[in-house]
């Protein structure tokens, strides 16, 4: 077991290390630096996160941020002296830092009594990712008697407040990572901490449990596994060295590999600022072997190589093609032997065939089978769209690439591929795009259509695009669950919805257009759109907004038998104050007699937040049709 006094003892060390203020000349350099190099996207209102989330930081984080993170490209020409006055001119804006110590350590009962029945042990409970917990009997009347159980607070040590990563339970245990650089294992029945694991850098993806390993990777493509059940490190690998490189995605563990999505913020982050080159970065998967950590294969997305493509009017210098993130969770296809990911949109030409689309790869080599891509028509079946295209601090008709004239695109794939078994025996591939489309195709014949259905609005906008699907659907054996963004940033509204979709023909079973009034009162971001993937069990459909509420939906008719808004203050179980936000990228996660959802996304169109609610049902069912708040 960890020990728990010096774990507090560290994290109180580096607060009090952090705490001191930049002083005398080193604090004049490093506000000088910050003005001419990063202020410009640091004071934006459009840009996250501002200059009170980056104080909010250790200095030795935005150290090392400005060396080997998301910071590192629009750092180049900077010494070393430079970084740190940066670092300690950010973090002395703020020395008294979010608190990080933690308590509630589980005891020796707490080790040894029986925890929650039944898993939920990966981004999905498994790995075709259709969401669908398959057996379950929960009824409606059940849910509808649901009440909130515990609550545990993210430490909010990050530059933006955020929980929303998807929750896992195995074995009686909850796993989360965070983006504020913890992964938490607690115990499911009432919020204890087994353990907790500091890594490189913080978190997006779902822990995924295998064979006695909790298996992850953080923002900075270090790939881990641990040992479930003490936090101690087996492994640790790196995914992609370039540069660039992010682990936005989750993880998927099958029969001893685990495979690593891997994008970027690039096309956003450089595109902005004319003063950087743009773009380099090409998508990759890579699989690891589970027990060893060694590296199996890596596949690059784009097949052919960066080449210099000149500058643009502005002198930006320009690099191609780039592109083809893998944002999203791999799926696999057990029985023809593939991996399939959805890809994003290119961010700088020539046009290439992997833009928007379904890659299929061998299982066991990585090798391209097939490629579809789905960049919408209207584009000319082409999405080259980068942050230039937004025009923020430079004319976007000189920064956005030659080949778009209409100044739109990021109409990724950004969901997981879905494989599901129709009621008939067929088996489809479900594609949801964020242009607002749901695909039907055939595993069979490499992907060809079978239907197709708009399911969101066209939203036409510069970019980037916060329509159609964002992060994840789900599917049954007779329909497909859709959540709908459909975020206008230029009106400041939106449309979000949850659409069933009959698997059969495609036609839209049921539509639930999400209620305006639960946003009254809450704060700046407060959305009515949906992007968090549903979960199904037995009649109900579990889905969150980004109102901050989590909504029970009747399966069949798409009535609401249960909804909890989670944006209050909470005292967690872990002795920290904090408080829900939007429930934008995780999902629930469900095993017997309970569930789970974690709830913030300081970032982008969300509002903040940095709790996990644990929530339990009974066994037996009764009536209880109250749709608010028990």
């Amino acid at each position: 077991m960890p020990d728990r006094n010096l774990t507090r003892h560290i994290l109180s060390a580096a607060l009090l290390f952090a705490a001191a203020p930049a002083q005398g000349a080193d604090a004049l350099m490093g506000e000088q630096v910050f003005s001419e190099r990063c202020a410009q996207c640091h004071s934006s209102e459009v840009i996250e996160p501002k200059v009170a989330g980056l104080a909010k930081l250790r200095p030795e984080d935005i150290y090392r941020s400005l060396w080997s993170g998301i910071m590192r490209e629009a750092a180049v020409g900077l010494n070393d002296a430079e970084r740190w006055a940066v670092a300690r001119y950010l973090g002395g804006l703020a020395p008294e830092k979010p608190s990080a110590e933690v308590s509630n350590f589980c005891n020796a009962e707490a080790l040894t009594q029986g925890g929650v029945a039944g898993s939920w042990a990966a981004w999905a409970p498994d790995a075709r990712n259709s969401r669908h917990l398959s057996g379950s009997g929960l009824t409606a009347a059940q849910v509808a008697r649901a009440r909130l159980k515990w609550a545990f607070v993210i430490p909010d040590t990050g530059s933006t407040t955020n929980a929303g990563n998807q929750p896992t339970v195995h074995d009686g245990r909850l796993y989360i990572g965070s983006r504020s650089g913890f992964v938490f294992a607690l115990d499911a029945r009432g919020g204890c901490i087994h353990w907790l694991y500091r890594p490189v850098a913080g978190v997006r993806s779902a822990i995924a449990v295998d064979d006695g390993k909790a298996i992850f990777a953080d923002y900075e493509n270090y790939v881990y596994a641990l040992e479930s059940a003490t936090g101690k490190l087996l492994w640790r690998n790196k995914a992609d060295e370039q540069p660039s490189a992010r682990m936005n995605g989750s993880v998927t563990v099958y029969d001893g590999k685990v495979f690593v999505p891997v994008s970027t913020n690039q096309g956003f982050v450089n595109a902005l600022d004319p003063r950087l080159p743009c773009c380099t970065f090409q998508g990759t998967v890579t699989a690891f072997d589970t027990g060893t950590g060694s590296r199996l294969w890596q596949t690059r997305i784009v097949e052919e190589p960066i080449r210099e493509l000149g500058r643009s009017p502005s002198g930006t210098m320009r690099y191609g093609p780039s592109g083809g993130s893998v944002w999203s969770v791999p799926t696999v296809d057990a029985r023809r032997g593939l991996l399939y990911v959805g890809t994003s949109n290119q961010k700088t030409g020539p046009p290439i065939p992997e833009s928007d689309a379904v890659v299929a790869l061998d299982l066991h080599t990585g090798e391209k089978k097939w490629v579809r891509s789905f960049a919408p028509a209207r584009f000319g079946g082409i999405d080259i769209w980068n942050g230039g295209c937004v025009g923020v601090f430079a004319d976007p008709e000189e920064e956005c690439p030659p080949e778009n004239q209409s100044l739109e695109g990021d109409r990724d794939i950004g969901a997981p591929i879905v494989v599901q078994t129709r009621r008939d025996g067929t088996e489809i591939l479900l594609v949801a795009s964020k242009d607002g489309m749901l695909y039907a195709l055939d595993p069979s014949r490499n992907g060809e259509v079978i239907w197709e259905t708009r399911v969101g609005k066209i939203i036409q906008i510069r970019g980037p695009s916060f329509g159609g699907v964002e992060h994840g659907i789900a599917a049954d054996t007779e329909r497909a669950y859709i959540p709908i963004a459909d975020i206008d940033v230029i009106e400041n509204t939106a449309a979000g919805a949850l659409v069933a979709v009959d698997l059969g023909s495609g036609e839209i079973a049921w539509r639930a257009d999400a209620a305006d009034d639960w946003c009254n009162g809450k704060p700046y971001r407060c959305y009515t759109s949906m992007t968090s993937p549903p979960t199904i069990a037995g009649e109900v459909v579990f889905a969150g907004a980004n109102d901050g509420v989590l909504r029970a939906y009747d399966r069949k008719t798409g009535e609401i038998v249960w909804a909890f808004d989670t944006v209050f203050r909470v005292e967690g179980v872990n002795g920290l104050s904090g408080s829900g936000g939007s429930i934008s990228r995780g999902g629930t996660a469900l095993v017997d007699g309970m569930f789970f959802q974690s709830s913030g996304y300081g970032q982008g169109l969300g509002m903040p937040g940095n709790v996990v609610f644990a929530f339990e049902y009974p066994t037996t069912p009764a009536v209880d049709t109250s749709p608010r708040n028990p």
